[in-house]
């Protein structure tokens, strides 16, 4: 995840919103990972996917959308 973090310093974001499509127990190590590393998440959301196969089954506008709204 240092590509993550990488990106976001060089942008000189330190607040982000994220959507994966990954389930909660995965995206709460994210959140952890990216508050530990000293950025604020406003945000965080997924799908309950437990496989790339789970992931590539989502209906295709559902990929598209943040559900963060």
């Amino acid at each position: 995840m240092t590509a993550v973090t990488d990106c976001l310093d060089w942008i000189g974001t330190k607040r982000v919103a994220v959507a994966t499509p990954f389930r909660k127990s995965q995206n709460d190590y994210m959140e952890q990972y990216l508050t530990e590393a000293g950025y604020t998440v406003t945000a965080i959301d997924g799908y309950d996917t437990h496989s790339l196969k789970d992931v590539r089954a989502l209906p295709h506008e559902d990929r598209k959308s943040t559900r963060l709204n």
